[in-house]
């Protein structure tokens, strides 16, 4: 259909009309009230909305490839199915928005607020959300791939199959996430929070970068991350079952009292960590790096240490050691 003018689009919304099939593209709707209007299917590639209110407003299977939202309302609005890469919601309030199965490939989201929105399964590779408000936000399959998510907020989202391998995590706060099965491989991830995230079943790898980042009562359990940096990471009260950490760098890590029963840290480094009364039953040591690190009164109950690298400052005082095999490559535990 021809471009209709501005007056013919605002009465048709007004009026509760479907714009479905509408060519609004290059559309200019900044400041105005749109709240409910229905957009589904409606070409709007490079319109823009910066300001207006769209409370409620749908926008599913929408063309939005360049469109702009920049601090707009959108809090529960519909973006299922829209194709929206390279849009922009800078300081945009989505809470409670649904966009599920949309793709924002490249679209910012920086200092958005997301808190409460449904991203199941929607395609967020590349994009921007530095500093956005993403509290409880629901994951499902999400594709967070080489994505930004720095000093962001994620507390308590949830979701299981998400994808941040390459992503960057930095200073960004998982706190409480329930995110079982995610993928971070590749993620840079220093100093990020996961205080009692729920991440059974999550892959890391790729040197991936945990620095400092804090896992404190967090459950890693059947976890495998091999190849990954977590120096100076705290692991406190942790659930590390059967998880793999392998030939990774935990030089200085706290995992002091975590319960690591048949873990495989085989080949890592773990100079200087401390492992305060952890749980070790049945792990695996081997070819580790442990000079200085402090197993006081850890339950190491046939542990293996079969290779590893101890030295005068590596400490086992009153560790439970029954049935554990030593066989160390240089130096003596004390």
């Amino acid at each position: 259909m021809p471009e209709p003018d501005s007056d013919t689009i605002l009465q048709a919304i007004r009026q509760g009309q479907s714009l479905a099939g509408w060519d609004l593209r290059h559309g200019d709707f900044s400041g105005r009230d749109l709240q409910n209007a229905d957009f589904a299917g409606a070409l709007l590639d490079s319109a823009r909305f910066d300001g207006a209110i769209l409370d409620g407003a749908n926008f599913r299977g929408a063309l939005l490839q360049e469109t702009v939202f920049l601090q707009a309302s959108l809090k529960n609005a519909k973006f299922s199915l829209a194709r929206a890469a390279l849009a922009r919601f800078d300081e945009a309030d989505l809470a409670g928005a649904d966009l599920a199965d949309a793709d924002f490939t490249g679209a910012v989201f920086i200092k958005a607020k997301l808190a409460g929105a449904v991203l199941n399964r929607t395609v967020l590779a590349e994009a921007r959300l530095d500093h956005a408000d993403c509290a409880g936000v629901r994951v499902d399959g999400t594709d967070l791939r080489k994505a930004v998510l720095e000093n962001g907020i994620w507390r308590e989202a949830a979701g299981e199959y998400a994808d941040l391998s390459g992503a960057w995590l930095d200073r960004a706060d998982f706190s409480g996430a329930n995110l079982p099965r995610l993928s971070l491989y590749g993620a840079s991830a220093a100093r990020s929070l996961w205080r009692q995230a729920l991440l059974v079943n999550s892959r890391a790898g790729e040197r991936a970068n945990f620095a400092g980042a804090d896992f404190s009562e967090a459950d890693l359990s059947d976890s495998s991350w091999q190849d990954v940096d977590c120096p100076g990471g705290l692991f406190v009260h942790g659930v590390l079952t059967r998880m793999r950490l392998a030939q990774s760098d935990c030089g200085g890590a706290d995992l002091s009292r975590v319960r690591a029963r048949r873990a495989d840290f085989s080949g890592g480094v773990f100079r200087k960590a401390k492992l305060v009364r952890a749980d070790l039953f049945e792990a695996t040591w081997s070819g580790c790096a442990i000079g200085g690190a402090d197993f006081s009164e850890a339950n190491c109950y046939a542990a293996q240490f079969l290779g590893a690298k101890a030295d005068a400052g590596t400490i086992f005082r009153g560790a439970n050691l029954k049935k554990a095999q030593f066989a160390f490559g240089n130096g003596r535990a004390s």
